[in-house]
């Protein structure tokens, strides 16, 4: 997966989401995600994670590609190694000055809380966390100084994080636009430098949307409205125009690919 792409999970009439294509992957591979469970990029289409060929050629590679054995046992303690290293959240048990009902309680908490998906936030926040300890268990404890400091930034930053979690996303590591790449195809939605390469947006209403400098190189926009859109820099290689209505409303020619014809 070339592309860095997030989806949106629905469960029933829940959704819940974005998160990260390769976190979609892990979660398909631990249970997390369920076989009936959905996957969208816009919020409109959905699929089931066997309908990606992307996430189901990233499942098969975590699986170890080209497995041949006919052994099942093989098999099965195969699948147990890739799952264990998969769940990254496993972290050495500290609770052993615990009582054995407190310790048991404990574990059925953290399991009904592990059923619940992380968010892009709190999957950064972790990893950065993971990193960090790493680092502090390398060095020796004369450097106590530095272990104490880098652990407030960290607190710090996990703070920020939570506290602007349900207003304003925030990426850790990645250089994103400042357009609202994670919006659906709706009228008028800012997507101003997003990547949007190969994506399914057959009959979508992008009327007086902001699409400067976006990418959709790729993408199929049958039948889509795009009036009033503007598109300044806008990367269409081997986009798909059947029928869709230009900026200026003309409807493009069937055979229209790249540009409006």
């Amino acid at each position: 997966m070339n592309t860095y792409r997030v989806w949106q999970v629905k469960r029933g009439d829940v959704v819940s989401g974005p998160f990260p294509e390769k976190l979609i992957c892990q979660h398909i591979l631990i249970g997390r995600i369920h076989e009936d469970d959905l996957l969208s990029l816009d919020g409109h289409f959905w699929h089931s994670y066997r309908e990606v060929p992307d996430i189901v050629t990233e499942i098969e590679q975590m699986l170890g590609g080209n497995v041949t054995s006919d052994d099942p046992q093989w098999r099965e303690e195969h699948l147990r190694a890739v799952l264990r290293n998969a769940d990254d959240r496993k972290r050495p048990d500290r609770r052993d000055m615990k009582g054995a009902a407190e310790a048991s309680q404990s574990r059925r908490q953290g399991k009904e809380r592990r059923l619940i998906p992380e968010t892009l936030e709190q999957q950064t926040y972790r990893q950065t966390t993971a990193a960090v300890d790493g680092w502090l268990r390398r060095y020796h404890p004369r450097n106590s100084w530095m272990a104490a400091l880098l652990m407030t930034v960290v607190v710090v930053i996990g703070l920020t994080l939570h506290y602007f979690q349900a207003n304003i996303p925030v990426y850790i590591g990645l250089h994103t636009s400042t357009g609202q790449c994670d919006h659906a195809p709706i009228r008028a939605v800012d997507w101003h430098g997003c990547d949007k390469s190969r994506y399914l947006l057959v009959g979508a209403d992008l009327r007086d949307a902001d699409l400067s400098g976006v990418n959709l190189s790729g993408s199929n926009l049958s039948y889509a409205n795009l009036s009033g859109a503007r598109l300044n820099g806008a990367q269409l290689q081997g986009a798909i125009l059947n029928g869709t209505t230009w900026t200026d409303g003309k409807v493009c020619r069937a055979d229209s690919v790249g540009s409006c014809q």
